[in-house]
């Protein structure tokens, strides 16, 4: 028997409140209150940029269709395109940030760091285990930043003063994955460039249902160095 595959569906930043600002935090228990256990049960493309930070508990969570297994301090990164699949049946706890991606454009270009900051984000893994002292860090700057939503006036200073505790929080991230990658052994950083063509394939070609002798045959890499970047990179 067949297994039905689903066919992703769009999501896109939809808060009225806060379109103007195109940032927005939410505690996942409100996640599941506000959309619903059958919306998070299929897959979805999402076409916003999202930041999750478990700070109690573990679950797993599917981007690209790999699985990744989070517990307190991991931090997931997707970035707008590509396909996730909550799942939410075990007790967890953590912090979603979603950005509508000309908020994050319009901060960038005003400080004139865009390309900057913008390659930074493109070698970010999907998933990382943040040490204590650093996920500490970041817990301040979520806290700041759903302190400074919460008071949100639709006034152009707010819009500014948001939009800037996120490009400090983003920043702080780029400059971790900088400190870590100079730690990473040079086999390390070749499977995740692996990784990184191998997910950008499977983005254009995921509605074709390519199976894994297609990507590496499309790519020129064994299924085993397929098999073990992709293993390296998102467990």
């Amino acid at each position: 028997m067949s297994r039905r595959l689903h066919t992703p569906k769009e999501v896109r930043f939809a808060n009225p409140r806060l379109k103007r600002v195109g940032i927005e935090l939410l505690h996942l228990a409100e996640l599941k209150g506000r959309v619903g256990e059958r919306h998070l049960a299929t897959p979805e493309r999402a076409e916003f940029i999202m930041l999750l930070l478990v700070t109690d508990g573990s679950l797993r969570h599917t981007v690209d269709f790999v699985d990744v297994h989070l517990a307190s301090g991991s931090l997931i990164y997707v970035h707008p395109g590509q396909v996730q699949h909550w799942h939410l049946e075990s007790p967890v706890q953590g912090c979603l940030v979603m950005i509508d991606p000309p908020a994050l454009l319009d901060v960038v270009n005003r400080l004139d760091r865009r390309a900057t900051l913008q390659a930074a984000m493109e070698d970010w893994p999907v998933h990382v285990n943040l040490d204590d002292a650093f996920a500490d860090d970041i817990k301040l700057d979520l806290y700041r930043l759903a302190r400074d939503i919460k008071d949100y006036d639709k006034t152009e200073n707010d819009v500014i003063l948001i939009r800037q505790v996120l490009f400090t929080l983003m920043l702080r991230i780029a400059r971790w994955h900088r400190n870590r990658s100079d730690d990473v052994p040079q086999s390390e950083v070749s499977s995740l460039n692996v990784y990184r063509l191998f997910r950008r394939e499977l983005e254009q070609k995921f509605r074709e249902h390519w199976t894994i002798s297609q990507y590496s045959q499309r790519l020129g890499f064994s299924k085993s160095t397929l098999n073990r970047a992709c293993h390296a990179a998102a467990g």
